[in-house]
C-alpha cells in the first residue's frame, strides 16, 4: 500500500507527540512502517512524552523532576500566613507550620519581633514607655506611695529598736 510521505512528515511535524502507533492507524499501515518512512526523512521516531508540568508555575519541563527551577521549588514550599499583629501577609515554610501545629498549643505567626514585641505586651500588659532618655525618667512599674509607705513602716520599725534600747 503507497503511503505519502510528505503527509506523514506533516503529521509528525504537527504532533510531536504522537506515537507511531497512533500515525499508523491514522494512514492504515504498521507502526514499523511509519518508523521507516520518518527514519529515512531524518525525522525523530521516538514521541515527545512530556512527562510533568512543574508543581507551581504548571509550565512544561521534559525531565521527571516536580519543578522547572529552584525557585519555584522554594516558592511552592512556602505557605502564605497573616501576622496576628498587624493582619500582613508574609509567607513561611510548611515544615516550620506543621513543626508548630505538632509541638505547641499556640500556633501565631508573626511577621517581624516589633509585631511580637507588641503582642507580647498587649497580651500580657506591658506598657510602651516613650519618655526613655534617662534613668528614672517616663513611667516607673512601681508606684511612688508604695516605696514611700514601705520605706516609712521600715523608719517606724528602726526607730521603735532604737527607743527600746536593742540597737
Amino acid at each position: 500500500m503507497k503511503i505519502d510521505y510528505e503527509s506523514v512528515c506533516a503529521t509528525r511535524k504537527r504532533n510531536p507527540c504522537a506515537t507511531l502507533e497512533e500515525i499508523g492507524q491514522k494512514y492504515n499501515v504498521s507502526r514499523e512502517r511509519i518508523r521507516q518512512v520518518l527514519s529515512k526523512h531524518g525525522l525523530s521516531t521516538k514521541a515527545l512524552v512530556i512527562k510533568s508540568a512543574c508543581m507551581n508555575c504548571n509550565k512544561v519541563i521534559y525531565k521527571s523532576q516536580k519543578f522547572c527551577s529552584r525557585e519555584c521549588q522554594h516558592e511552592y514550599a512556602r505557605i502564605p500566613v497573616a501576622c496576628q499583629q498587624c493582619g500582613k501577609i508574609f509567607k513561611r515554610y510548611q515544615s516550620e507550620i506543621t513543626y508548630r501545629f505538632r509541638e505547641n498549643s499556640e500556633h501565631r505567626f508573626f511577621c517581624s519581633r516589633k509585631c511580637l514585641g507588641g503582642w507580647v505586651g498587649v497580651r500580657y500588659g506591658f506598657r510602651v514607655h516613650h519618655n526613655r532618655g534617662a534613668r528614672g525618667k517616663g513611667e516607673s512599674k512601681y508606684n511612688n506611695t508604695n516605696i514611700l509607705c514601705d520605706c516609712g513602716s521600715v523608719i517606724m520599725k528602726f526607730e521603735k529598736s532604737v527607743n527600746n534600747g536593742d540597737i
